[in-house]
């Protein structure tokens, strides 16, 4: 039996103690769920494992974008090379991390792929690393504990902490000895043909979990480079879902994303990809009959659906952060409506500091995919993150101008609106103490899960929800009073997400996704309208 241990859902919106949050119950209803229709006996991971797994094959493509980028400047050793070879595993990826730690960190003109706090950017990278590697120091000591208790003969020590003998810690002292949790993810691919358009994405196997992963390189410029363009208009797309009554024949999706799925793929004589417009040497019309062949087209047919193919049965998983995760967020959309022949079901996208990708038409039909059970759409923001909040509304400094309306490309004053699950961390406090003096053992949770509501009818409630969402998402409620703050921008960081993560790990493992969609408190009259 799910464990009612949200805090605060959309219809409660602010009654939380924001310095506790202490958790609310609820003696909730419950709607169909609706993934049943795509159920084939596959074990779910809960809310913690899911995000978890997520966050660390985020962590680990920024680095292998960026070795990668190396190699290629002839700035590596012949150890970093092994980048270059697919498929690898994801422990041996983290020993090429270990052995070029000062390749990475190393201050020099460009840092590769990353800009002027690339420094920075990848010593926060790899001590979120070693983070996440040190919580199992402690634990490691425990079971060895319990081990020799139990066994009177001696208990022979780990060769490696990545399970061979081949060490990639000698010499470093700042790594934690001890065998770390590392997803045994076989990375099979990795595609940075689009260098111009900054598209990197790896795709990556998981046969313990039965899953596809396919993770989206975040941009690395600056923490804050989305408030550098304000030039954030919206395009109109066809609606993927305009057969259904309920929907609208078009879409509004933020521009740059637009440019970087629906433009028209072409490809080089040496047969390197690229994006952007240009006639096109592909003229399949992926079964739609005289469709363009857009990046998108090209990615899903020629690079996903062969994994698919080969791992029947296997769940696709769709992440990235920053940037990366709306991008993440519209092609798990648009894979997603994808016949079920082309593409198993249901698709499932962990967005991580996603800012906003579509609007209000864009969310009608993501939340349709959601109640049909095609897509489970997981995001994880967290609090006084402005990147998450922005851009609220559609601007382009060419308003005047009518040619840049042309091919839809103008619609400005258009509100752009969230999709998914909402899950909201909050700034880890310390408890305090009790009544009695006493420290709680269990720190209070601190996070919320909210949801987009689907109405029941035209009732006051709904737009009540809607206000507190509009207000709770926009970039004044997730601004912080310490000024100082905001030299560090800490909160957009990875290693942030992952810190706030872990403080959370007992409460998130005993929630599932699939429950949460089944939950009338929070998804509304999801599914019923379908």
């Amino acid at each position: 039996m799910l464990e009612n241990i949200i805090c605060g859902s959309l219809v409660y919106a602010g009654s939380c103690d924001l310095k506790r949050r202490q958790p609310m119950l609820y003696r909730t209803g419950s709607v169909k769920n609706p993934f049943i229709a795509y159920d084939d006996g596959y074990h779910w991971p809960d809310l913690y494992t899911e995000c978890d797994e997520m966050v660390e094959t985020c962590v680990l493509v920024y680095l292998l974008a960026e070795l990668r980028s190396l190699v290629r400047q002839g700035e590596a050793t012949s150890k970093t090379e092994k980048v270059m070879q697919m498929p690898l595993e994801a422990k041996d990826l983290m020993r090429v991390i270990n052995s070029s730690r000062a390749l990475l960190t190393t201050s020099y003109s460009g840092c590769g792929e990353l800009a002027a706090n690339s420094t920075k950017f990848c010593l926060d990278l790899l001590r979120t690393a070693d983070e996440r590697f040190m919580r199992v120091k402690k634990r490691r000591k425990k079971e060895r504990k319990l081990r020799l208790k139990q066994s009177s003969s001696s208990i022979p020590a780990d060769d490696d902490e990545y399970g061979s003998g081949d060490s990639p810690t000698e010499g470093n002292d700042s790594l934690i000895k001890g065998k770390p949790i590392i997803c045994p993810t076989l990375f099979i691919s990795f595609d940075d043909d689009f260098k111009k358009e900054e598209l990197f994405y790896a795709i990556g196997v998981n046969h313990e979990r039965r899953r596809i992963t396919m993770c989206f390189r975040g941009s690395v410029v600056s923490n804050i480079d989305w408030a550098t363009d304000f030039d954030s208009h919206m395009r109109e797309v066809k609606n993927p879902m305009k057969m259904h009554s309920s929907q609208q024949p078009t879409m509004k999706v933020h521009s740059k994303l637009y440019d970087l799925l629906y433009a028209e793929f072409s490809r080089n004589p040496q047969g390197e990809g690229g994006g952007g417009t240009g006639s096109s040497n592909n003229s399949t019309s992926h079964g739609r009959g005289g469709e363009l062949w857009t990046v998108f087209m090209e990615i899903l047919q020629n690079k996903i659906r062969p994994v698919t193919n080969n791992f029947p049965g296997y769940k696709l998983y769709i992440t990235g952060h920053s940037f990366a995760g709306a991008l993440a967020t519209l092609f798990a959309f648009l894979a997603a409506a994808e016949p079920d022949a082309i593409i198993p079901k249901p698709v499932t996208c962990v967005s991580i500091a996603s800012p906003y990708v579509g609007d209000e038409s864009f969310r009608q039909a993501h939340q349709m995919l959601e109640g049909l059970g095609k897509l489970r759409h997981l995001r994880v923001s967290n609090h006084k993150d402005v990147v998450t909040a922005s851009p609220k509304v559609s601007f382009r400094w060419r308003f005047y101008d009518s040619s840049a309306n042309e091919d839809g490309g103008g619609h400005v004053g258009s509100l752009f609106k969230h999709v998914g699950m909402n899950l909201r961390l909050y700034q880890y406090v310390k408890p305090t103490h009790m009544e009695d003096g006493a420290i709680p053992s269990v720190p209070p949770p601190s996070y919320e899960i909210s949801y987009p509501k689907v109405p029941f009818g035209f009732f006051l409630m709904n737009y009540f929800d809607e206000m507190a969402r509009g207000w709770d998402q926009s970039p004044f409620a997730n601004l912080s009073c310490n000024p100082v703050e905001y030299w560090t921008w800490p909160w957009h960081n990875i290693r942030e997400y992952n810190k706030r993560l872990v403080k959370n790990k007992d409460s998130l493992q005993k929630i599932s996704l699939n429950d949460l969609y089944s939950r009338k408190d929070i998804v509304g009259n999801l599914g019923s309208q379908f």
